[in-house]
């Protein structure tokens, strides 16, 4: 699964030198949580020839849904479903979109516990999570929202979990957003996904959406006693 990630200006970047997008100016962000308005990129038109990116709200609601009980209730849609679930099935053909990140959070059950890790690709270079999202027009004010693509996890994170998130190789981002590419061709990109990751145990802080700052990405050694810094 995919629970909380990072993002930072640098992110953005790559995605504006290759996707043409006007990226907005953000201040570091980690400890991305659901149920916040976070930075999304989208096609602007039929083609993906250029693309946009605006504040999405993490936790997907699908337009046809009549009242949404909670806003931040479905942030992941499974890789294995997504092509037949009534929930995700038009947003797949349709509204597919790229979630800039450098890295993101997962929980190790280690008995009764949970170990925070935080994995990155190799070097910390920014990616993208595959994404699908949606329009909300039943209330006053219409909102935004998306969801993250998971997938069974690879062999060298297994052991943290057995879920991972769905990262895209720049190669099919362009696909990805035209609403255009071939439900086969989609099916086909999300076989060719990152795996290469790194992996290290940080502190329980992340574990609350109050903390903030680089600390909670910094390598932590854990024991019977508690955590401590890795210096």
């Amino acid at each position: 699964m995919c629970g909380r990630y990072t993002v930072g200006q640098a992110s953005l970047k790559k995605f504006e030198e290759l996707l043409g997008a006007q990226m907005p100016e953000v201040s570091p962000r980690y400890n991305v949580c659901p149920g916040q308005d976070n930075p999304v990129v989208r096609s602007s038109g039929p083609k993906a020839t250029a693309a946009t990116c605006e504040p999405l709200l993490w936790g997907f609601v699908p337009n046809w849904l009549e009242e949404p009980a909670a806003k931040a209730s479905t942030i992941n849609a499974r890789v294995e479903t997504i092509a037949q679930k009534p929930y995700f099935r038009e947003s797949y053909r349709k509204r597919r979109c790229l979630v800039p990140a450098d890295g993101y959070y997962e929980w190790q059950e280690v008995g009764r516990a949970k170990i925070p890790h935080y994995l990155q690709l190799e070097g910390g270079q920014a990616f993208a999570f595959a994404g699908l999202w949606d329009k909300w027009e039943g209330a006053a004010e219409p909102f935004s929202s998306y969801a993250i693509v998971t997938t069974e996890a690879t062999d060298p994170i297994r052991f943290i979990h057995h879920r991972m998130p769905v990262i895209l190789p720049q190669c099919h981002w362009v696909a990805w957003l035209d609403e255009n590419t071939s439900i086969s061709e989609v099916a086909a990109i999300l076989e060719e996904r990152e795996s290469d990751f790194q992996s290290h145990p940080v502190s329980s802080l992340v574990n609350s959406m109050k903390n903030e700052g680089p600390d909670l990405v910094m390598p932590a050694k854990r024991s019977l006693q508690g955590e401590f810094d890795f210096t």
